[in-house]
């Protein structure tokens, strides 16, 4: 789990209080959730992007 959803504010108000009250559970997240963001928008997913974009990857096949 990455991120706390919810389609009602009084149920993310108790999942984000859940979060908070268990320090090992808010760590994994914060690990998880970061390596998510990393890997979507960090440095090489960009190079990746703008390779794409620009069909630079299309140029070694």
């Amino acid at each position: 789990e990455e991120v706390l959803l919810s389609d009602e504010d009084e149920r993310l108000a108790e999942k984000a209080i859940a979060l908070c009250m268990d320090p090992p559970r808010m760590a994994r997240q914060r690990t998880q959730a970061h390596a998510a963001v990393w890997s979507r928008f960090g440095p090489q997913a960009i190079g990746d992007a703008v390779r794409h974009g620009l069909r630079l990857d299309d140029e070694h096949k």
